[in-house]
Parts: C-alpha cells; sequence; structure tokens
C-alpha cells in the first residue's frame, strides 16, 4: 500500500450551514499559531461547516483507493462540565459535496491544540473513490461542531486540516510476449 500525504488544503470556507460562521477559514491551512475561529456567546450552537479543499493529490490514475485519513488540529476556549465543543459532522468532500459516513469523534475539544484523526488507511468512509475524484480541487474534507454550553462565551479554533490518502497501485506490465505455434 502506498500514501499521498498528509497535505495541506489550498482553500477553506465556511459553508453557511449552521448557526454560525467562521472567522478566517484560511488560517486553517497550516499549523502556525494563526487559527480559523467560531465564537459563540454563550449558548447551544452549531458552527457553520469548515471545509477544506484542493489538496493537489497526484493518485496515479489506475490505482485503487483504500482508505482516506483527515485529521484536525484544534482546540476549545473552555473545557468544563458545562461549555466545550464536541465534533457535530465530519465528512469527506468528493466533487464539491459531503459524501459517506459521518467520522465524527466522540468527545469534547481540549483546551490545547491536539490533532483529532478521523478515518484510517483502510478506511473509505462508506463510500468509493477513484484517483480523478481525489486528485479533483473539489476533493476534501469537512468538520462542524456543536457548542453545548447555554452560559458561557466559548470559541472554536481550527489552526490545521491536513488530510492522507492510501492506495494501491496497479500491477506493472511487463514486456509483450508473442506465441507461435509450430506451424505458423
Amino acid at each position: 500500500m502506498a500514501s499521498e500525504g498528509p497535505l495541506n488544503g489550498a482553500t477553506f470556507a465556511s459553508m453557511a450551514d449552521g448557526d454560525k460562521a467562521w472567522t478566517n477559514p484560511g488560517n486553517a491551512a497550516t499549523s502556525n499559531g494563526s487559527y480559523a475561529t467560531c465564537a459563540d456567546p454563550g449558548e447551544i450552537l452549531s458552527t457553520d461547516s469548515l471545509r477544506a479543499t484542493n489538496f493537489s493529490f497526484a493518485i496515479p490514475s489506475d490505482a485503487t483507493i483504500d482508505g482516506v485519513v483527515a485529521e484536525v488540529e484544534k482546540k476549545a476556549s473552555l473545557d468544563t462540565a458545562l461549555n466545550f465543543f464536541v465534533d457535530s459532522g465530519v465528512f469527506l468532500i468528493v466533487g464539491g459535496a459531503p459524501v459517506g459516513n459521518d467520522k465524527s469523534i466522540a468527545g469534547h475539544w481540549t483546551t490545547s491544540d491536539a490533532y483529532s484523526v478521523h478515518g484510517g488507511a483502510a478506511d473509505m468512509w462508506g463510500t468509493t473513490l477513484t484517483p480523478a475524484q481525489v486528485n479533483a480541487s473539489n476533493f476534501g474534507f469537512q468538520i462542524k461542531a456543536l457548542e453545548t454550553s447555554i452560559t458561557l462565551p466559548v470559541t472554536a479554533s481550527i489552526d490545521h486540516m491536513r488530510i492522507t490518502v492510501y492506495y494501491t497501485e496497479a500491477p506493472a506490465v511487463t514486456g509483450n510476449a508473442l506465441f507461435f505455434q509450430p506451424g505458423d
């Protein structure tokens, strides 16, 4: 099995499918302490999905896709029993649209940067993928969070989103052999 990545996305967007937009979505392009953020004034809300695409994969066209790992470096400003963010939707993006199974991870976001790992080397997220789909600029993934407090302001922060694709290369074809039967 071969892999390509982890690669950084080049296009980031807040998808307007929740209660609150992400500020500075492009800050999730690299792990550098500059964050895409979604601030909650202290009510239960769902963030918009933060979508990362345009990863510039170059998977061979005759390969078989085996699995996808998406990683998100994230944190929340508060971490208490009443005030935190949890994943509420992590999906692959194929052809510009969410597909497959939700790969949210149970548990609340921590107060320090930590990568969450979604999927695996042999995890197809409940869908099938071709090299052409993975190599396309509209391939990627998105994450959405739910803030579960109704009391204190809290901010969700994402520092980095990256993705790795695992694949099997097609067997090499070696030479052409011509066979002649006696009498040919």
